[in-house]
């Protein structure tokens, strides 16, 4: 499920809206958040958040952060709400607030064909020898170093490096 996160003080709205701007920070994430060569943000939290800030009579501003930055943007104040495909985890609802669901999404599991063509099962992707990659922090990194204790999880700081990694060869899954 896909949430605004919001550190909600007291003027915050009142503050917004003064200011005539929603800051909205973003870590690219497909299909979330992503951006086109030419710099120009689209994808699903980009619409949302476009409407919020129409429904409060206010301009989008969209800023791009490292997925390991965001939480700590959002707390110096620095931008107004996170929309990029963060889910809720005990963790961080100990550290901001979170909007109700608007999005539901599970987590999958990419393959390279060429390199998993003999497995058949999840198990046998659970090997010392095995490379999966993961966005560092994400849900789905956490969940791989459970899944796959045996396996090299690598972290990468973007899902397209997790994606290229995959793609080029450099990791199984």
């Amino acid at each position: 499920m896909m949430f605004l996160s919001v550190e909600i003080q007291a003027d915050t709205l009142d503050d917004i809206i003064e200011r005539g701007t929603l800051r909205i920070g973003v870590s690219l994430f497909v299909p979330w958040t992503m951006e086109d060569a030419s710099g120009k943000l689209s994808g699903y939290e980009i619409d949302v958040t476009k409407k919020v800030a129409l429904d409060l009579g206010v301009k989008p501003e969209f800023i791009v952060y490292k997925w390991e930055d965001i939480i700590p943007a959002l707390k110096k104040g620095d931008i107004d709400v996170i929309a990029g495909g963060m889910a809720i985890t005990p963790a961080r609802a100990l550290k901001i607030n979170f909007s109700n669901p608007y999005a539901d999404s599970g987590i999958s599991l990419a393959t390279n064909t060429s390199m998993t063509r003999n497995i058949k099962s999840l198990d046998e992707l659970n090997k010392k020898n095995v490379i999966i990659s993961g966005v560092s922090g994400s849900v789905s990194y956490e969940l791989a170093t459970r899944l796959f204790k045996n396996a090299n999880v690598k972290a990468y700081k973007t899902s397209k490096e997790a994606t290229d990694a995959v793609v080029s060869g450099e990791a199984h899954a």
